[in-house]
């Protein structure tokens, strides 16, 4: 069973349970399914598991990203809202890799690549970005490139 077939099951299952927090942010990923196969011209043969992945950890973003604005503001009503959502997703998110597993790979990169400094990051980050692909952050991915070409 694909991805995108797991999370219509769940959300059939969410309305079924009349759990409308689940059957909301669900329906939500769902929507952004389509809006990635409109944008792409793959309304026939749908997405790929490892694009679905992309689109899961964007909206995953997107929640803590809004979830630490509301921390800021003092919102804490609608911090506990994006962290429930934040769960929902994280369901169905590919494992992220540990960080010593990471900077292993950064340094086989680099060596491979025999990055000299900073004006190498962009060959190294698209050398590792594509060998770990969704299974890590790209921010975290940048912070320890960054550390380790200074």
């Amino acid at each position: 069973m694909s991805l995108v077939d797991q999370i219509q099951s769940d959300i059939k299952t969410a309305l079924k349970e009349k759990d409308e927090k689940a059957s909301l942010v669900l329906r939500s990923l769902s929507a952004a399914f389509k809006n990635k196969e409109i944008e792409l011209g793959k309304r026939e043969e749908g997405l790929s598991d490892v694009e679905v992945e992309a689109i899961i950890l964007s909206e995953i973003k997107k929640r803590k990203e809004a979830r630490q604005q509301y921390e800021k503001g003092g919102r804490s009503d609608l911090v506990e809202e994006e962290m429930a959502e934040e769960k929902i997703l994280e369901k169905y998110a590919p494992e992220q890799m540990s960080e010593d597993k990471l900077e292993k790979i950064i340094d086989d990169i680099i060596e491979k690549t025999e990055a000299a400094g900073m004006q190498d990051i962009g060959k190294v980050m698209k050398e590792v970005m594509a060998q770990v692909g969704n299974n890590a952050d790209g921010s975290l991915v940048s912070l320890l490139v960054r550390k380790k070409l200074q």
